[in-house]
């Protein structure tokens, strides 16, 4: 009973933790900055688990002070899921879908490009972003890098980690 129970409690902890706790550990790209021109946010995380890969996952966070919605807020503001990142030396890209809600801007597939400067705060850092309503040509942006329009940050982190 006491094996049966603990090789339940085990299968149970890799089913939770999912594949990507097998794999070790996996490049990821973290940061919460503020930028300008609009006035807008980005908290975000999103790791990388190789090539194509389907386990890739994160999460962000953004807000547009000067895009108006109907939110509580009263601008854009939204938390999506990664689909798929890509992180190597100092430079990460991730792509997730602005989730249902926002008329015009729904369903589209946002791509952030990140640079770190290597250094604690926003020197040297880089922030972009475009979008598009494909799939596939989100895909392919995330996996092999596409031109943004980059914003200048005016507070705040980004970091790139590669192991």
């Amino acid at each position: 009973m006491k094996k049966l129970l603990t090789a339940t409690l085990v299968l149970s902890f890799v089913l939770v933790t999912g594949t990507a706790f097998a794999k070790g550990p996996m490049n990821k790209a973290t940061g919460t900055i503020w930028m300008s021109n609009p006035d807008q946010m980005t908290s975000f995380v999103a790791f990388d688990a190789g090539v194509s890969s389907p386990d890739d996952h994160g999460n962000a966070e953004y807000s547009n002070f000067t895009y108006p919605a109907d939110t509580p807020e009263g601008y854009l503001h939204y938390t999506a899921s990664v689909l798929c990142a890509t992180v190597s030396d100092m430079d990460a890209r991730y792509m997730y879908q602005i989730p249902e809600g926002f008329p015009g801007l729904s369903g589209l597939y946002v791509l952030s490009a990140v640079h770190d400067g290597g250094t604690s705060g926003t020197n040297g850092d880089t922030y972009g972003h475009t979008a598009t309503s494909d799939l596939a040509t989100a895909m392919s942006w995330c996996e092999n890098g596409t031109g943004v329009s980059n914003y200048p940050i005016t507070a705040g982190n980004l970091v790139v980690h590669t192991h």
